[in-house]
């Protein structure tokens, strides 16, 4: 094995030394991959709603490699800040060479949004929300070496990296949830939609004077009042408001980068109901409260509507029921366990509680 090393790193030597311009090395396996790419300095705001999407793709050209027999190739795409050089490149995708006896291959790498945020922010320090430089070259890595004469033309671009937060879980507090105390049992545990990341959704009784907020964490630091957009209420002095007392649906959309509250809408379905039609058998909000009478006999099963402007789901992606006197929520699980009612049955709910009645 040491032999075979030292063979390799004087070919190495060999190379460098042999290569007299870049039109007609001796050894080919060495010349530079040429990158196509877009303008340089095209400014790239990185958004967390997009995380998944493409910021941009890398074309280059990768001049024959499987003369070397001493590791695999692969061709690194490398990150840096503008003027640094590249003393402290950060990798931010590796792509495998592919055998071919050919001068040259063309690749292709796609960047999604939350790979490079993430190492712009953790690994660059680039400061979030502000207009940061950086530089982007292609550059040959064969077995263990790393071949500095085979790194490419560089791409310069300007980028605003954003903060990301944690959508896994969502809590409202405020004035009514809590009293704006995180260890305060009167947090309310937001809801996730079955099926739909990042999206979560509550109904609550809403105090028009109180203001309230979010956070992904029961903790101050990301706590927010609005996303990139929003509708059905206003924010003052960091904080939601809703227009007037009542109960409301919120929903919030990480991904959509929005947060939506309207007036509630509850719906049964099934057979207690009479169908399995959406949105037809909707519930009667008094004040605090929302009933509905069962005209059938059957499994209880209900939902909270979507308001207006926001992405449909199915019903049962927001579905509840009530288990000993609470409402139990889906959430991201599967079905949940059934209750019988029979017709003639006053089904009431209590959402600032969490109470349910069958009366």
């Amino acid at each position: 094995m040491k032999i075979k090393n030292i063979l390799f790193l004087m070919a190495v030597i060999f190379a460098f030394v042999s290569c007299n311009d870049d039109t007609d090395p001796v050894l080919p396996q060495y010349k530079a991959s040429e990158l196509t790419h877009p303008d340089n300095n095209t400014l790239y705001e990185l958004k967390q709603a997009n995380a998944a999407e493409t910021m941009l793709t890398l074309n280059w050209k990768a001049y024959r490699q499987n003369d070397l027999m001493v590791g695999a190739v692969t061709y690194w795409i490398q990150v840096d800040t503008v003027g640094n050089n590249f003393a402290n490149a950060q990798t931010l995708q590796q792509v495998a060479a592919v055998n071919e006896d050919a001068e040259f291959t063309n690749y292709t790498a796609s960047l999604n949004v939350e790979e490079v945020n993430k190492i712009l922010v953790n690994s660059l320090g680039f400061p979030v929300g502000s207009v940061s430089s950086l530089e982007i070259r292609v550059i040959t890595h064969i077995g263990n070496i790393l071949v500095p004469s085979s790194a490419s033309n560089v791409f310069q671009a300007r980028v605003i990296p954003y903060k990301a937060v944690d959508t896994s879980s969502l809590y409202m507090i405020g004035a009514d949830f809590g009293n704006w105390d995180w260890a305060s049992p009167g947090i309310v545990s937001m809801v996730p939609v079955n099926g739909v990341d990042g999206a979560f959704w509550c109904i609550n009784y809403f105090t028009a004077k109180n203001g309230f907020k979010w956070a992904p964490k029961k903790a101050w630091g990301d706590d927010f009042a609005e996303l990139a957009s929003k509708s059905g209420y206003t924010v003052a002095d960091g904080n939601a408001f809703v227009p007037a007392d009542g109960l409301y649906m919120v929903y919030v959309d990480y991904t959509a980068g929005k947060i939506t509250i309207a007036p509630a809408k509850v719906y049964g379905m099934g057979d207690c109901f009479g169908g399995w039609d959406a949105d037809k058998f909707v519930f009667t909000n008094d004040g605090k409260t929302t009933s509905i009478l069962t005209t059938g006999a059957g499994e209880l099963r209900m939902y909270a509507g979507l308001p207006e402007g926001v992405k449909g789901s199915d019903w049962w992606t927001r579905e509840f029921i009530i288990l000993d006197g609470k409402i139990s929520y889906r959430g991201r699980g599967g079905d949940q366990d059934r209750v019988k009612v029979e017709a003639g049955k006053t089904v009431t709910l209590d959402f600032k509680a969490g109470n349910g009645t069958i009366k």
